[in-house]
């Protein structure tokens, strides 16, 4: 059996429901992991269409590579948890703050 490819990528946790209130006051980005298929689809979606992408007043290339390594922060990732459950995959969140990031490890 073909084990689907996943990225790991940082969502807001208040996007996700899996948090309370308080967790997301002290620490509000997850990372969590989804399905490349389904994370290459949210930038088609979203950023596909761009002719540059900017950061901090930087221009880069418009290729999902570099949207994913340099150049996307939460706020590009808001409302990819709902995509992803909307497209079959509900990404699960972890319980360990590193003071900044909720994560879970995956073998």
């Amino acid at each position: 059996m073909n084990k689907e490819k996943m990225i790991v990528i940082d969502i807001y946790a208040d996007t996700t429901g899996q948090y309370s209130e308080d967790e997301c006051q002290y620490c509000n980005c997850a990372s969590v992991q989804i399905p490349e298929r389904i994370v290459r689809q949210w930038y088609e979606e979203n950023f596909g269409k761009e002719e540059k992408l900017y950061f901090c007043g930087d221009e880069f290339e418009n290729t999902f590579e570099t949207w994913l390594k340099e150049v996307y922060t939460c706020d590009d990732t808001d409302g990819l948890y709902d995509f992803s459950v909307s497209h079959g995959f509900t990404p699960v969140c972890g319980r360990t703050c590193d003071d900044w990031s909720w994560f879970r490890e995956e073998e």
